[in-house]
Order: structure tokens, then sequence, then C-alpha cells
């Protein structure tokens, strides 16, 4: 672990250079969060084995051949009631996201912190969109992976739930409790109770606690729902 030893510097100037930082996190971790799957890292791109999981591509080939780097807790989540999103919707130039990043430093502090990110199969990250987390009666399209999704179209905004798998729950739950914590994004009580209660029932793994640790050496902060689980720290 020595390589990670020398702290990284803090505030990111780009979302590219945020990516780097992550994928500098997880180059001796490369397992997708949802599904499991090992991928190999050559400069930017990562690219999923699929043999590794049993994952079943649903649709999207080209995005599934990627790895991408997920908000388990959504920038629509965190910044569709902000004044900038609500006026970049309305510009036809841009869009809600692009406009606060551009225009709100609190947004941009929020898009990139570590503790948010996850790596991904781009089809899995593409099909969540900003569905909230679930415990539905659906089937998995993902073959072995099993990401339950369900999308309903006649719903607004967002149009549809996830449920993930049982080894992804109690990193999701300390994910979005820190994250709801930190900023005081809307959360409505059925999501706050169902994120105790995983938080409570999937214990913290050793991984969580590394990438905690690791996290807070790039940007100076721990996520203290992990870290008040995790020995030694």
């Amino acid at each position: 672990m020595s390589c990670f030893g020398v702290a990284f510097t803090a505030s990111p100037q780009s979302f590219w250079e945020t990516k780097d930082k992550a994928r500098k996190i997880y180059q001796d971790h490369q397992l997708t969060f949802y599904c499991g799957c090992s991928y190999t890292q050559k400069g930017k791109k990562g690219t999923p084995n699929f043999g590794s999981c049993g994952y079943k591509v649903r649709k999207n080939v080209k995005r599934a051949a990627r790895i991408e780097w997920e908000h388990v807790v959504p920038a629509w989540e965190l910044g569709h009631n902000l004044q900038c999103w609500k006026e970049g919707t309305r510009k036809s130039n841009t869009t809600g996201r692009k406009y606060c990043l551009q225009e709100n430093s609190e947004f941009w502090v929020m898009y990139s912190n570590l503790h948010n990110l996850v790596p991904a199969i781009g089809e899995v990250n593409g099909d969540r969109s900003n569905f909230p987390f679930a415990i539905l009666d659906e089937t998995s399209n993902y073959g072995e992976c099993e990401v339950e999704i369900k999308r309903v179209k006649s719903q607004a905004q967002p149009r549809g739930k996830v449920e993930p798998p049982e080894g992804a729950r109690g990193a999701i739950a300390r994910i979005y409790l820190y994250m709801w914590d930190r900023y005081q994004f809307d959360l409505d009580i059925e999501q706050q109770e169902m994120f105790r209660e995983w938080n409570k029932s999937y214990p913290v793994s050793d991984w969580e606690c590394e990438r905690d640790r690791r996290i807070a050496r790039a940007q100076d902060e721990h996520n203290e729902f992990v870290k008040e689980k995790c020995p030694n720290d």
C-alpha cells in the first residue's frame, strides 16, 4: 500500500482530474461496483471482463464495453433543486448539470466528491440513470449481475427504480448517508429509513475501509459512516 502513502492534491480543476484520482484509488482493486466484474485499465480506458462475473449485455454493446465512473447519489438528485440547474434546463445551449458545473462552485464540490464515485459497467450506469434505489420484484437483465431496474414511463422524474445486489447495499447506504449529511439535499423518509437499515444489516468490507482511507488522503475527508465501522480507524 506504500504507493498510496503520498497525499493527493485537493480540489481538482476538472472532472478528468477527479476520474484520474479515482482510477489511482482503484488501481489494485479493479472490480466493478454493482456486478463485481474485473476490468483492465489502460490509461483512461477501462474494459470490463464479462467472463469474470457472468455479465450479459442487455442492449447497449458500446457502453457495456467500457468502465464509467458512476455517481452513487446521482447528479440530478444533488442538483435539480438548485437555481443553476433550473436555469440551465431552460437554456437551449446547455443542461442543468453543465450549467451548474460552470456557475455553482458548491455543486462542483458535490459532483467531484470521490466518496460518491464508483467504477461501473457503462451500460448499467446508463440504465440506472437518476433512478433511486429500492427493493423490487423484477429480474436482472444483465445475466449473473443481480441489478434489477424497473422503468415507469408515465412517472415524473425520476422515471424508475433500481434494486442493487446485496453485496453493494451496505456501501450504497453509507455513501448516501454521508452525502446527505454533508450536503443536505432532499431525501425522502422511506429512502432514509432504507439506507439506515442497510447500513446496519450489511457490514463494512475491508475494501470499503481501505477505499475510505485512500479517499481521505485524496480530499482530506473521511466518510464517517464508513470510518466508524473500520478497525484501527
